[in-house]
């Protein structure tokens, strides 16, 4: 499957792209890689971030940390039960 491309012109620090320069030169790989690389590395980045977030947000939601702790009583309270039959 070949991914859709676009060209675009931007600038950079020459300190930024030097070392984009040597990093390609060390990998043996184009510019565009080392770039590519660091922007999808920069995306995966950020989602992490909006995830860990929203588990933050979670935590001090106290009607909703109540009802977690009231679901796994149930199951355990089930899952209880169950080894029980087993004993």
């Amino acid at each position: 499957m070949k991914s859709d491309t676009i060209t675009f012109t931007s600038t950079f620090s020459s300190g930024l792209m030097n070392w984009v320069d040597e990093r390609a030169k060390k990998e043996q790989t184009t510019k565009r890689n080392v770039l590519e690389k660091a922007v999808n590395y920069y995306k995966h980045a950020i989602k992490k971030r909006e995830i860990e977030k929203g588990y933050e947000r979670m935590a001090e939601d106290k009607e909703y940390m109540k009802e977690m702790v009231e679901m796994a009583e149930e199951d355990m309270s089930s899952y209880c039960g169950q080894l029980n039959k087993y004993l």
